[in-house]
């Protein structure tokens, strides 16, 4: 267990630019290691070679926009800070090097090197201890139309008895199908790592929003770690595009600390999404819920692997793993892979995993009291995702994603 301090600056700290050149340096050597010979069961139905990107010389600069809608902090023991990483290491740089790489170390994760390797700077949001943020914070991440990979990064710190809300979107964009390029150029890869670390008793509810587009392929990876008595909320909704990958790996390391994971995923024809989960249950008493539902569309392709992992020092724990599939067409493919590594007797553990098409008995009861098949088919694909959004807390977030489902149902035909 770490304690979330400020740490005192070094006297005679290193500049920005040689301690990033260090990191770079650091994950080149990750990079040009030889793979390991056992295969990665979890990347067994998506090519991870689709997203390795082996980049030269840093990538481009993203363009950042963090905006705060009104600080609005109560009880907070010091200054809530905000903005790239390179403003958080001239103001404390013992506390982004402290934290920059615990939870997403390189060496465990080869698209987490690359993005190491890549990153030129990223966002840095620091919550101090006891601070109670009113209002949303809400970080964009992009870099208008271009083909160079993008390799955002991001770091949340939140002090003791500190909570917030964040809201994570990215809004990357390859070439236009217009220009007569996008053709002759593959997808532009955007591979994104988040870290977030809770003190004890600290509160996030972080809704994370891909916008995507057809002309990139992203990937991205979450590392969270929970310290007593903290709780982590994450909502997660895909966007658009013919091949996303997210990743996330909690790691519960205080008592009593509880993580919650939703997400959905909308998938047109002949995408592919593949979530791949993982919770760490390392402490007595801690709590964890996984929940993840797709939508797939003709020849589409949805997989979601979860693992829970509960040591053997965690008695007393629990953790539960749901997820369904709703299949739109015959063409429609789905695979989930739940996992249960228990270290000890003393846990309450349950997983359920459902694939299935519409209901058939449902929509002739609709078409019996006059509802078209069309519509029909709407209604009971809004109901399906409806359970979704009904756990979201933000009623802006709510009515921001039932926007999106809509135009995915009008885009599918659904509508």
């Amino acid at each position: 267990m770490h304690a979330l301090a400020t740490g005192a600056s070094p006297e005679n700290p290193e500049s920005w630019e040689t301690w990033l050149d260090g990191i770079h340096a650091a994950a080149r050597t990750r990079t040009s290691l030889v793979a390991p010979p056992v295969p990665d069961e979890s990347w067994r139905y998506t090519r991870q070679k689709a997203f390795q990107t082996e980049p030269t010389n840093p990538g481009p600069a993203p363009r950042i926009q963090s905006s705060a809608r009104g600080w609005e902090a109560v009880g907070a023991r010091g200054t809530p800070q905000l903005g790239s990483l390179s403003e958080a290491y001239a103001k404390n740089p013992g506390l982004l090097t402290g934290w920059f790489g615990r939870m997403a170390r390189p060496e465990a994760r080869l698209l987490t090197a690359l993005n190491a390797q890549a990153f030129v700077d990223g966002v840095f949001l620091f919550i101090p201890e006891g601070a109670r943020l009113k209002n949303p914070i809400e970080i964009i991440l992009g870099r208008g139309t271009a083909p160079e990979p993008a390799f955002p990064r991001v770091l949340i710190l939140l002090g003791a008895g500190s909570s917030c809300e964040v809201i994570e979107r990215q809004d990357w964009k390859g070439i236009p199908e217009d220009t007569g390029k996008a053709s002759s150029r593959p997808p532009r890869v955007v591979n994104s790592v988040t870290e977030i670390h809770l003190a004890h008793h600290a509160q996030l509810t972080h809704y994370v929003e891909p916008l995507g587009d057809p002309g990139v392929r992203p990937v991205s990876f979450t590392a969270v770690s929970l310290e007593e008595g903290s709780t982590y909320r994450s909502f997660q909704f895909d966007g658009v595009g013919p091949l996303l990958r997210h990743e996330i790996e909690i790691r519960l390391e205080g008592i009593q600390a509880e993580a919650q994971v939703e997400s959905l995923s909308l998938l047109g024809p002949r995408e592919h999404r593949d979530r791949e989960a993982q919770v760490i249950h390392a402490t007595p008493k801690t709590r964890s819920e996984q929940r993840a539902r797709s939508v797939v569309g003709a020849h589409a392709t949805a997989i979601y692997g979860g693992r829970v992992h509960i040591q053997p020092r965690a008695a007393g724990s629990s953790a539960l793993q749901d997820n369904h599939h709703l299949l739109l067409d015959p063409s429609a493919c789905a695979m989930s892979r739940p996992e249960l590594e228990i270290g000890t007797d003393e846990v309450r553990c349950t997983h359920g995993s459902k694939s299935g098409t519409l209901d058939r008995d449902a929509l002739f009861y609709l078409k019996t009291r006059g509802i078209d098949p069309d519509e029909g088919r709407r209604l009971l694909i809004q109901g399906f995702t409806g359970a979704f959004l009904a756990l979201i807390p933000s009623a802006l977030i709510q009515s921001r994603w039932q926007e999106r489902i809509a135009t995915f149902l009008a885009r599918t035909g659904a509508a």
